[in-house]
């Protein structure tokens, strides 16, 4: 399934109106239902942090791309194919709140498997560029090989006191050729959109 192509339909513009939510904002959605379903419009607003108006929008082309389902009383609900973009995306990215100590940041970590490839494709300059005009703040790129965390362009093991074990204990289920993402701000919406941004690459890479 080509999750980035259904996501970014969910977010085009359409007869020269832009909606004011982002491809984060769908995935969380699609979470906030996955959690709570059926749930009801107001408490995907408050869930999500989207205004009526773009909520509105946004689930009815949830509800076009046939990805979720709703009724007036009951509330919205995911559909097979709903369901089966998040589980596809659990075997492709894992992220969660990442605290790195010894750099002082309070972060996001992207876990994305197989995702060694971006740097061969992309190189560690574009591959950050390309995350930081997402919206964060600041990115450390980590890469998991031969059994050593490595944050290239060089990795002086000694010299980074305790941030390679920190970026162990982060994502302890990491294998070989798996890229870890650190961002600041520590925003789930930000690493969701990331997230679907660095994919496409990894999938043709692979």
């Amino acid at each position: 399934m080509d999750i980035p192509s259904i996501i970014s339909e969910i977010t085009s513009t359409k007869q020269g109106n832009a909606p004011k939510y982002d491809e984060g904002h769908v995935i969380l959605t699609l979470l906030a239902i996955k959690k709570s379903q059926p749930i009801g419009r107001i408490s995907l607003m408050r869930d999500v942090g989207l205004k009526e108006a773009s909520m509105k929008t946004l689930i009815k082309r949830l509800k076009e791309a046939g990805l979720v389902e709703t009724d007036k009383i009951g509330g919205t609900t995911l559909t097979e194919k709903g369901d089966m973009i998040l589980r596809e995306m659990e075997t492709l990215v894992s992220y969660r709140p990442s605290v790195l100590s010894s750099i002082k940041w309070n972060a996001y970590g992207i876990l994305v498997k197989g995702g060694n490839s971006l740097l061969n494709q992309r190189g560690i300059l574009e591959l950050r560029d390309l995350i930081i005009r997402q919206g964060a703040e600041r990115v450390l790129i980590a890469t998991f090989l031969n059994g050593r965390i490595e944050l290239p362009p060089k990795t002086d093991e000694i010299a980074m006191g305790n941030l390679i074990q920190e970026i162990r204990e982060a994502f302890p289920e990491a294998k070989d050729d798996d890229l870890a993402l650190f961002i600041t701000p520590p925003d789930l919406r930000l690493a969701l959109k990331i997230s679907l941004k660095v994919l496409p690459n990894v999938q043709h890479a692979s």
